[in-house]
């Protein structure tokens, strides 16, 4: 015969967590809870790996017209748009392989990832620039100049 296991039943005033006990969890980093729950400490640090496109020419024209077409890589910026200021969310870059010029909808390629996505020129929530060769958000390094030693 199979003995069954009987789990002990618990108390009204035995409770698994006590609520007045607290978990320390410092988050990594070296960062204070105070300045997690900070929103502008956490948009400081987000904004910090927000990738520098300045220097790359922008996609779309100021009628609003797209200077790019199929097979084109574009660097968009996405912001999230239901939160008031619409923050910036990620910088992706995509190759073209679709644009439609009636409703301002592209279909691209993710390259990063390698996912299939649309996206609208014409809703003004993402900033859309031109990408060459290479990876456009790289960091430009800078070249030092190697002193000669002395007596060289």
């Amino acid at each position: 015969m199979i003995d069954e296991i009987v789990a002990p039943a618990l108390e009204e005033d035995d409770d698994l967590l006590d609520e007045e006990e607290e978990i320390d969890e410092t988050p990594a980093g070296n960062v204070t809870s105070r300045e997690v729950l900070n929103l502008e400490a956490r948009l400081a640090r987000r904004l910090a790996r927000k990738p520098d496109v300045s220097r790359l020419q922008k996609a779309v024209s100021v009628e609003g017209e797209p200077l790019f077409d199929k097979g084109s890589r574009v660097v968009v910026e996405r912001r999230i748009v239901f939160l008031p200021s619409h923050p910036w969310l990620d910088t992706c870059v995509y190759t073209v392989q679709h644009v439609d010029l009636l409703r301002g909808i592209v279909t691209a390629l993710d390259e990063e990832h390698g996912h299939r996505c649309f996206l609208s020129y014409k809703d003004g929530h993402h900033d859309w620039y031109l990408a060459g060769k290479g990876n456009p958000l790289a960091k430009k390094r800078r070249r030092r100049l190697i002193a000669p030693a002395p007596g060289e």
